[in-house]
């Protein structure tokens, strides 16, 4: 298996504030860091080469990340962090491998099975388009989680 890595900071001021408080920072190579991100065409063109995509959310995060919509409406497979991605209805083990970020464990069968393609409808749904219809025409909140009570 090959992997791409990318650490982007927004500044290097930002950079020594978080190593002040948070000493995971300390032990980081500052010289694989880039103060400049990705330019939407690299992120495209990288999006194209890849067969999965490593998402690792904050830990006090709710919800999704953007990554996760970007890599699955890109029809690429997805590894996270993110045990929340269970209760949406386009979850397919398959696409989505789950990881313990304090016990990290991968099976190489994920990475050999192929992505299995997202039901049109769902697909729409995730779109930007098709949230802003469900938020503004067909008042339909949170239409993709299953099991919502």
């Amino acid at each position: 298996l090959r992997s791409y890595s990318y650490y982007y900071m927004p500044s290097r001021l930002v950079f020594l504030f978080k190593t002040f408080f948070d000493k995971s920072f300390y032990r980081f190579d500052y010289k694989k860091i880039s103060f400049e991100s990705l330019k939407i065409n690299d992120i495209v063109s990288l999006y194209k080469e890849s067969e999965v995509i490593l998402d690792i959310n904050h830990p006090g995060q709710n919800g999704l990340t953007m990554r996760t919509f970007e890599a699955l409406g890109a029809g690429k497979k997805l590894i996270t962090t993110n045990t929340e991605i269970k209760k949406y209805s386009f979850y397919n083990e398959n696409n989505v491998f789950i990881i313990d970020r304090d016990n990290i464990i991968l099976d190489k069968s994920f990475f050999d099975s192929s992505f299995i393609e997202i039901d049109t409808e769902l697909y729409e749904d995730m779109s930007i388009s098709g949230w802003l219809k469900h938020i503004f025409i067909e008042t339909k909140p949170n239409y993709w989680i299953k099991g919502l009570k």
